[in-house]
């Protein structure tokens, strides 16, 4: 199998047992060159497998916080949205997002971040064709800011990437959420292996995703965990960290 990322070849890392799901022994294979990992096991699914698989896991999530709308996680999850929200919502203002251009959230979810730009006066384009919004002819256009959040972990294919990537305009930036490492361990109890997360990040696999789509520059907030890219160089801002390249904050 060849990595998507660096198109080398890639090796088996380790196996993890999921007692649930009916995915049974699982395989993770690593590349030796830019050290991405991914759930070979999830990648050899079918895309009906992997859809029902993806359902069926995402609507036992719905239930629990229904159940229990106190649950942690949840209120982390929409914590961290709110901060985004904000982050995003200044950058405007520091000149860092151009104006007159449409915003797209690319696998936006149930919508919940979109929705709070939009009560900012922000308004983004929901795009996610497995909830229902796929309005016609948005992958055809390019956006002054394209947003992803926690979706390029659950990404198979190399051409969705580059779709992402390919939305964003000359002048635009590419908001970005995902878990990044200098390199991912090889441990079958790391928390991040849930069964719908197939694609693992380390700082030089994102760097050469980085140079191959032409960006230039990038800035990571901390407090909301994300990242942002721009096709030309821009200054350093207080409460960003700046690196000319992809910003390897995370070791």
């Amino acid at each position: 199998m060849k990595c998507v990322v660096c198109g080398k070849e890639m090796g088996f890392y380790f196996t993890k047992e999921f007692n649930a799901w009916g995915l049974g022994t699982a395989e993770y294979w690593r590349c030796a060159n830019c050290g991405l990992v991914i759930c070979k096991t999830l990648y050899d699914m079918s895309q009906r497998d992997w859809r029902l698989l993806n359902d069926c896991y995402h609507n036992s999530l719905f239930k629990l916080a229904v159940d229990d709308p106190r649950r942690p996680m949840r209120l982390r999850g929409r914590e961290r949205l709110c901060r985004q929200a904000d982050t995003i919502g200044a950058l405007p203002r520091k000149g860092l997002i151009p104006i007159g251009r449409q915003w797209i959230d690319h696998g936006c979810g149930n919508g919940v971040l979109a929705e709070a730009l939009a009560s900012r006066g922000l308004p983004v384009i929901k795009y996610d064709p497995y909830l229902g919004y796929s309005p016609e002819g948005v992958l055809e256009k390019q956006y002054g800011l394209v947003i992803s959040t926690a979706v390029f972990e659950h990404l198979r294919e190399r051409a969705v990437y580059d779709e992402i990537a390919g939305l964003v305009a000359d002048n635009g930036v590419l908001a970005l959420h995902v878990l990044v490492r200098e390199s991912i361990p090889q441990d079958p109890t790391w928390f991040y292996l849930l069964p719908v997360h197939c694609t693992f990040f380390t700082n030089k696999s994102m760097q050469l995703l980085f140079d191959q789509w032409g960006f230039e520059a990038s800035l990571y907030h901390v407090p909301s965990r994300m990242w942002f890219w721009f096709k030309k160089d821009v200054e350093p801002i207080g409460g960003f960290h700046y690196k000319r390249g992809f910003m390897d904050y995370w070791s």
